[in-house]
């Protein structure tokens, strides 16, 4: 599989999973009937977690399912969604939904989970604040009176948010995904190395600790020393985040290893949860900066002008 891809709940991916103190304690945390919220940096390993859980719940005999929040907009469609992979799942029977217009349609969704089978478990990736808010905010009550269990993965953002009242009270654990040391980066890239999965052999010790995605991306690009050094990533993040906050920085995290972004990639635009207006100021703003360049691309048979595309800068 591609390095900066999260791992699946395969057996060939689940071998390369580094269990580090951070991550360790939030897969156990989900299996003590607890709702856990998982937060991290962009190239944290998020999703790889949650997959993780997924495997070895699967394998308990536990019912689960995992619900990815990036392609759906908007707190009422997650919980429709959700309500449809519990109705394949076979947790509860099929009906109609509510009316879009409903203004207690989300709850009522959620209450068609009371049919869920005893200690379900629900995995939710990268749900925006709007979408956590409402659903472990407003639905609260509800999904209390449930017996299902939540864990969700999000980006440090949105786990400050649900800091607050009301959600603040509905998760009983919290854990951060902590970037790697220099042994644990040595054992992922050993890992990789074993399964073909990257070309670096040698033990290195990176000057500062890396997130899983930056560590892959130092060692199938251009090895210690290259483009992807971690002393320039960190000064680069620094320097991000003096200028335009952490959005600043998430934003750098997204484009270590990446090649000619755009302000229209909406994959970029929801991995981070913002808007292509506010994703191309920040583009601009970091380019003035020195932290990223900018570059037209190259000329298409198709009419309009190049799209204006923007990499890590170059030490």
């Amino acid at each position: 599989m591609p390095g900066r891809q999260p791992l699946l709940n395969t057996t060939a991916d689940q071998r390369l999973f580094v269990d580090d103190v951070s991550r360790s304690r939030a897969v156990a945390a989900t299996e003590k009937d607890r709702n856990v919220l998982i937060s991290g940096e962009p190239g944290s390993g998020k999703s790889s977690v949650l997959y993780r859980v997924l495997d070895r719940a699967r394998k308990a005999g536990r019912p689960v399912l995992m619900l990815g929040a990036r392609p759906v907009s908007g707190s009422r469609a997650l919980t429709d969604a959700l309500v449809e992979l519990a109705v394949e799942e076979g947790w509860i029977p099929e009906a109609d939904p509510p009316a879009a217009s409903d203004p207690l349609g989300a709850a009522r969704q959620v209450r068609r989970l009371r049919e869920a089978p005893a200690r379900a478990l629900v995995l939710i990736d990268d749900p925006t604040t709007e979408q956590s808010l409402t659903l472990f905010g407003q639905l609260r009550d509800e999904l209390w009176q449930t017996p299902v269990k939540f864990t969700a993965a999000v980006r440090p953002d949105v786990a400050k948010a649900l800091a607050a009242p009301p959600a603040d009270v509905f998760f009983d654990q919290r854990v951060l995904l902590e970037a790697f040391n220099a042994g644990e980066v040595n054992e992922l890239l050993r890992r990789r190395s074993d399964a073909g999965e990257s070309t670096l052999l040698a033990v290195f010790e990176p000057a500062v600790a890396l997130q899983p995605r930056a560590a892959v991306a130092l060692a199938e690009e251009e090895g210690p020393g290259g483009r992807y050094d971690p002393t320039r990533q960190a000064e680069l993040l620094r320097e991000a985040e003096s200028v335009a906050g952490r959005p600043g920085g998430m934003l750098v995290a997204e484009l270590w290893g990446r090649e000619g972004v755009s302000a229209s990639d909406v994959e970029l635009q929801q991995s981070l949860g913002l808007t292509r207006s506010r994703l191309t100021e920040l583009l601009r703003t970091l380019t003035a900066a020195g932290v990223l360049v900018s570059y037209p691309e190259s000329p298409r048979d198709t009419p309009g002008r190049p799209r204006m595309l923007y990499s890590i800068s170059d030490p």
